[in-house]
């Protein structure tokens, strides 16, 4: 069943809320310049913490302590184990596990939205936002009273059931303890037989339990449960040796260093996987401080499409100019960013970025005027010949 709600604003209304956001888009314009200039300043460090740490770690055997690796950056490979047994009460559920994870959901309403605009002349605009309904398998509450038809999409108002992960309070490689950090790196998950006996209720289907009257056919309210447990693991750790812990190790840079990799791992190859890590890392929050720019400048350039809404077509072709304008912009203003970061890193590069983003808007503009002036060449009609005589 589908709901559909056709709402209007008017061209007044749609230039005031957009006078009201200049002062968000100032805002997002400077938390991009911010958040492009300290992603510099976390990469360097992070590199050199990387280059500082890899010349610093030396590799050990894990089935003894020795005294004289303390407080060193420590390199080893082993089973992580733990003594401990892992279980769930409500469903007598048990396992010598690192890990012990229990997924419940709940069969439940879930409302999808779709919206399409259309500006009309004058400038106002028209949206019909269509609500659809379905029903779905979630591990979380789905709230129905704010659905915009709540009358036969009503769910539950609680999980009586909810998820739940326990964790070994000790979990060892060889001699030494884990730290809570590596702890929360480690477990690789495996399914968990049901137990023969369930509580009362509940009924196996497919290595899941359910509470329904038929797990093939769920209704609204009905749930379903499965185990998981991370069971002992070879593991490969990159940490600080203090006493008979593992611990987070401090770089000069204030980089942590607390490595955990599943496996027989070598240190060098840990240390280009976080490196790797790190330059990802770098170019996604260039990335997104680049939209923010970006936005930012849309935001600010908004009015002026809204205003040119009273004809439909001059604000379409308004706002593709906004849009050309927001990333003459955003990209130069993120190169110099970057650059003006670099300046007490490496000098020279920096020279590069800004050399680049003031040629860069200059060859789009030159580009631009080059393709004008070809197609208003390909439109003029062919010379005449003169006539003989």
């Amino acid at each position: 069943m589908a709901v559909t709600e056709v709402t209007n604003q008017s061209w007044f209304a749609r230039l005031g809320n957009s006078l009201k956001g200049l002062l968000m888009g100032a805002v997002l314009f400077a938390a991009g310049v911010w958040l492009l200039a300290w992603n510099e300043g976390r990469a360097v460090k992070t590199a050199k913490g990387l280059e500082e740490g890899a010349a610093a770690v030396i590799s050990i055997q894990a089935d003894q302590i020795d005294p004289a690796h303390e407080g060193r950056l420590v390199h080893l490979t082993g089973l992580a184990t733990s003594p401990e047994i892992l279980k769930d009460d409500l469903f007598s559920v048990s396992a010598p596990a690192l890990k012990l994870r229990r997924e419940a959901e709940m069969y439940q309403w879930r409302e999808r939205q779709s919206s399409k605009t259309r500006t009309k002349v004058g400038g106002g605009t028209e949206t019909v936002t269509t609500y659809e309904y379905e029903t779905v398998w979630a591990d979380e509450l789905i709230r129905s009273e704010a659905f915009k038809e709540p009358n036969g999409h009503t769910n539950p108002t609680s999980m009586p059931v909810s998820s739940e992960t326990q964790v070994a309070k000790s979990i060892t490689l060889g001699a030494l303890d884990l730290s809570s950090g590596l702890i929360s790196q480690v477990g690789q998950f495996e399914a968990l037989p049901l137990p023969a006996a369930l509580p009362e209720g509940w009924t196996a289907l497919d290595g899941q339990a359910f509470r329904a009257a038929n797990p093939q056919t769920p209704q609204v309210g009905d749930l379903r449960v499965r185990f998981e447990a991370a069971p002992p693991v070879e593991v490969s750790v990159i940490a600080v040796q203090r006493g008979r812990k593992l611990e987070p190790y401090r770089t000069q840079t204030d980089t942590i260093i607390e490595m955990l990799n599943h496996g027989n791992v070598a240190a060098a190859q840990m240390f280009e996987q976080a490196v790797a890590a790190n330059t990802t890392m770098t170019w996604l929050l260039r990335l997104g401080g680049w939209l923010l720019l970006f936005i930012g400048v849309k935001v600010l350039l908004a009015p002026l499409a809204v205003a040119a809404d009273l004809l439909p077509f001059l604000g379409s072709i308004l706002r593709f100019g906004t849009s050309l304008i927001a990333a003459l912009i955003s990209i130069p203003t993120s190169i110099i960013t970057i650059a003006v970061a670099w300046i007490a890193y490496r000098p020279t590069f920096a020279i590069a970025l800004l050399a680049l983003a003031v040629i860069l808007p200059v060859l789009i503009v030159l580009l631009r005027g080059r393709n004008k002036s070809a197609s208003a060449s390909a439109l003029q009609p062919p010379p005449v010949p003169p006539a003989l005589s």
